[in-house]
């Protein structure tokens, strides 16, 4: 619990309003203190995407919403007199997060924000007005396929030029496939401070899925994110380059962090927690959407129920019962919830591990039959939930080689049955064009001015180009396992634009092996863009895996394969010290990055991109599309583009460690 004094309380407000000061006085226009005014009015700023939030019938319309990017600050003047009075809390412009002033990114003044709710088919539109002082931004639309527009994949120098301060970029794309998907900032950690957002897409469901559950509701939209007191920009950096100790702090539930402790005088209060609203007898759908920018996997239970899980991001599988279940970051979730028990209000408790197990990060919200009181006792009950984990058949269990499972029976995620649209038709079977062997790991390089450590892929760390690979790209500057020169090495430190190329509608297999020492427990969630995946092979091996021990595997059969009815994802876990194996059918043309969705990790440099086609296979640019790059143009004069990665967040530490940036 936090304590803070009537002392502390000032300091908060003083800073509240000095960094909202800050805020506008960036970018001192009427109308965006008008937009301001827009967004704290009673009636907020609408967009004409709201009205596409509807039952799907197989009809499409065109969404438009309009999203204005900006610096602000939790627990702001806006929030009252939060939390002594509970409904200053909820008040329009209040942004509790984790319960404490710091800087934060918002959505129209939202975190999480603001919701997309369409149906499958239709076409989105989103201006993107980018109102920060200093930072450039993008925003990736995570789990949609981008078909025909790989442009508006939201990857910065990969598929677009960042959105410069004082710019704005239209977004165009169709909503597809069907899912729980999301939106968030990929620039950055900006997506760590608040740049995030549920996006779902809904379609006709076919009668077999539409008998589990009677309600599917924008309110049980669940997304769940690692919280820091402070700006992730600042706490991290610092961390990673002095080899420190990554501790996970806090997590948030749709923006609210419960259970936060202030004192005034003789009186207590605490921030409130998320409440889902049930009715007894009724099923319900339930999506959980999940991220972190530390390794933080999220174990998730309700206090006297079961659930079931049936679907992940856009693919469906045979429900499996459960009492709890693990979501790592990037993972979405959708699980049924029958309201069977007595009318109370029943503790939705998240616990992590990794980084966050070592410092006993939790959360709670609170899952209510609609005919009980909402008072003071719901509050106290929902402080009191146990640090330890659950027991009882856990799925899609995370650490299954260090953390401790003797009171859980395990439902792996790969036993899951697909009931995929299309998933009898089994275009992964046979022998695959391609096979990639990607080894992950964190290492060490004393040789550097800062060692590390540095998360890769097959010992190459990621380096974004400096312009958009989708406008103009040269694969003499390309790089891979096999094709790697010195020039972009010191010592045995290597980084470059990392790219794999597979031709269009092939069939790939990517094998992922981990192959971290006995320091590093962690598995690493991997998302693709621009593509879902069969997750058709997973298991832990233990220590002393190498490339030859999996090669081998691989070929023998010792790997067991289900290329029939294996689980359509989009992002999947690699295991510590273990091995998963993951089949797509290459039938998006486009370059698509595959990086560890584990936000510190991907800027470190655990990242690749697929390349997808011959250029001439690519949907080509619109007219007047946004150009980036150096000038003059070293590339075009040949001289390699090569500057480490560390040094750029070098900058940033002996700023910070100088006081210039305070």
């Amino acid at each position: 619990m936090f304590n803070v004094t009537m002392k502390v309380l000032k300091h908060n407000l003083w800073l509240s309003l000095l960094l909202l000061t800050l805020s506008y006085c960036s970018s001192l226009k009427l109308a965006d203190i008008r937009r301001k005014i827009e967004l704290t009015s009673a009636h907020g700023l609408r967009s004409d995407g709201e009205s596409c939030d509807r039952p799907c019938n197989g009809s499409t319309r065109t969404c438009h919403f309009s999203f204005h990017v900006t610096e602000e600050v939790s627990m702001s003047i806006l929030c009252g007199d939060c939390p002594f009075e509970q409904k200053d809390c909820y008040a329009r412009g209040c942004v509790t997060a984790g319960g404490y002033v710091r800087r934060i990114v918002t959505i129209n003044s939202q975190v999480p924000g603001p919701p997309i709710h369409v149906c499958e088919g239709d076409t989105i539109k989103v201006d993107v007005y980018n109102h920060m002082a200093s930072e450039s931004t993008t925003i990736h639309w995570h789990g949609l396929r981008q078909l025909g527009s790989p442009y508006m994949d939201g990857v910065p120098f990969v598929t677009q030029c960042p959105i410069l301060p004082n710019n704005h970029f239209t977004y165009s794309f169709l909503a597809e496939p069907a899912g729980t998907h999301m939106y968030h900032g990929h620039t950055g950690f900006q997506e760590a401070d608040g740049l995030f957002g549920a996006f779902i897409i809904r379609r006709k469901e076919p009668t077999e899925i539409q008998k589990l559950y009677d309600f599917d509701l924008p309110e049980h939209t669940v997304i769940l994110w690692h919280w820091y007191s402070q700006s992730t920009s600042q706490k991290l950096p610092i961390i990673l380059f002095r080899n420190g100790t990554v501790n996970g702090l806090n997590l948030i539930i749709n923006g609210k962090a419960s259970g936060v402790e202030y004192t005034r005088g003789n009186e207590t209060a605490v921030t409130p927690p998320e409440i889902f609203f049930v009715q007894k007898g009724n099923r319900y759908r339930f999506r959980i959407i999940v991220n972190a920018a530390i390794y933080c996997p999220l174990q998730l239970s309700i206090e006297s129920h079961t659930f079931s899980v049936f679907a992940s991001e856009s693919g469906t599988f045979d429900p499996i019962e459960v009492e709890s279940m693990m979501i790592n970051a990037g993972e979405r979730y959708d699980i049924i919830l029958h309201a069977d028990q007595e009318p109370d209000c029943y503790i939705l408790g998240v616990r992590g591990i990794g980084d966050c197990y070592k410092t006993q990060v939790r959360q709670t919200a609170l899952v209510c039959y609609n005919t009980v009181h909402i008072g003071p006792r719901i509050f106290q009950k929902n402080r009191n939930f146990p640090y330890a984990s659950q027991p009882g058949r856990l799925f899609n269990a995370a650490e299954e080689i260090s953390a401790h499972w003797e009171n859980n029976t395990i439902i792996p995620l790969h036993s899951a049955n697909s009931t995929s649209h299309g998933y009898y038709e089994n275009p992964y079977h046979g022998e695959p064009d391609h096979v990639f062997y990607l080894k992950t790991m964190v290492k060490l390089y004393p040789e550097l001015p800062i060692p590390g450590p540095f998360p890769q892929i097959n010992d190459i760390g990621f380096e974004f180009p400096t312009s958009n690979l989708l406008r103009k790209s040269s694969d003499k500057f390309f790089c891979n396992y096999s094709r790697i020169d010195s020039q972009y090495c010191i010592g045995q430190f290597c980084a470059c634009t990392h790219v794999l190329k597979v031709k269009r509608n092939s069939l790939v297999e990517m094998v992922f092996f981990d192959t971290s020492g006995a320091d590093r427990n962690q598995d690493h969630p991997f998302h693709i863009h621009g593509h879902s995946v069969r997750v058709v092979a997973s298991m832990t091996v233990g220590p002393h895996l190498d490339e030859a021990t999996v090669r081998q595997m691989n070929t023998n059969g010792t790997l067991k394969k289900d290329l029939h009815r294996a689980p359509l994802k989009d992002t999947f876990s690699v295991p510590n010290k273990g091995i998963v194996v993951v089949r797509l059918i290459a039938d998006n043309p486009g370059y698509w990055i595959v990086h560890c969705h584990v936000s510190n990790h991907m800027e470190l440099g655990m990242a690749f991109v697929l390349q997808v086609g011959e250029e001439r296979d690519m949907t080509p640019l619109p007219r007047s599309f946004p150009i980036c790059g150096d000038w003059p143009n070293a590339q075009e004069n040949g001289a390699p583009n090569f500057t480490p990665p560390i040094l750029g967040l070098l900058f940033f530490v002996l700023m910070v460690g100088s006081g210039a940036l305070n």
